[in-house]
């Protein structure tokens, strides 16, 4: 846009003229960077002191959005092992460390609605313990399946005999691991042993300054894999910009967590291997980014001592 100024014999004209034409640009829409951009570990949540469980959500995911262990979450608020939550919970998140480790309260530290609904059998509570309490969850889920001929003899037998013969629940019902895909990258070098890289390239981006974990750009048709064996205890919405979050438990200690723009291809109480696929990477370029993220006792640690540099 051409400004003609027209010269009266006065500054102020001129002034005037020159403020609009700078005026002008500003009157130009501009596009918001993408939300994908930043790193999933530099958007820390602001902890406050209660939050209210929403549909999807789960103790791991919750503990995990403010770097609280998740146990000690769970012991805070009086909620035992599968940490089942339901919607409308209101969770105390006024967390000390070890909180797990101290004696219990000598009663209920729930509100009258939430013990209430904490009081009716829940499908997590009554199904096999070994999978992880996904919370939250809308759906019903199936009730424990009869006994088959495989668990239950066709013939009435002595007692004796069948106490021997027929599995323990956790036995029969403990999740199978996948094998590991063999397309997965060897274990490098200086990697704690039952721990390997994610993929097969250098982060773009390490832990420290900042940043809680791994930051990655992949290509078009890489693979994501698991950095550990153990079970999926989170398969749902991202945080930190990422559209989905996967949290592997590795052990009560340790648990890992993969931001993806793509859905994974594991679900919740799936138990999975090192080395196991976890995502495929699209073409597009919000797609190909993916964080890696190590939490010890709740809190992020650096990635290398475990998967190797």
């Amino acid at each position: 846009m051409t400004v003609r100024v027209a010269w009266r014999g006065g500054l102020a004209v001129a002034v005037a003229a020159a403020v609009a034409a700078l005026a002008v640009p500003a009157c130009t829409p501009h596009s918001r960077a993408p939300v994908a951009d930043r790193s999933a570990a530099t958007q820390v949540s602001v902890r406050p002191n209660t939050y209210t469980v929403r549909r999807g959500d789960s103790l791991y995911a919750i503990a995990w959005r403010y770097q609280l262990d998740y146990r000690d979450l769970a012991a805070t608020n009086n909620i035992r092992d599968p940490y089942t939550i339901y919607p409308g919970d209101v969770l105390n998140l006024r967390v000390k460390e070890g909180a797990r480790f101290r004696a219990p309260p000598p009663g209920p530290v729930k509100s009258p609605q939430t013990t209430a609904r904490h009081s009716k059998a829940a499908p997590a509570q009554t199904a096999d313990r070994s999978k992880p309490a996904t919370a939250a969850r809308t759906q019903p889920s199936k009730p424990s399946p009869p006994a088959t001929a495989e668990t239950r003899p066709a013939k009435p037998a002595p007692r004796t005999q069948a106490a021997a013969t027929t599995p323990t629940r956790a036995t029969a019902s403990a999740p199978k691991a996948n094998a590991a895909s063999p397309e997965a990258p060897p274990a490098r070098a200086g990697a704690t042993r039952g721990w390997r890289h994610p993929v097969g390239v250098r982060p773009t981006q390490g832990f420290g300054r900042g940043n809680l974990g791994q930051d990655y750009v992949l290509t078009a048709g890489a693979k994501v894999y698991s950095a550990s064996g153990g079970v999926v205890m989170y398969a749902g919405p991202g945080l930190g910009g990422f559209r989905h979050l996967v949290i592997v438990k590795a052990s009560n200690q340790y648990l890992a967590a993969y931001g993806l723009n793509v859905a994974p291809v594991v679900r919740e109480g799936e138990a999975v291997q090192a080395g196991q696929v976890l995502a495929a990477i699209e073409g597009d370029a919000l797609s190909r980014r993916f964080h890696f993220e190590v939490r010890r006792d709740g809190k992020p640690v650096d990635p290398k001592p475990l998967i190797g540099s």
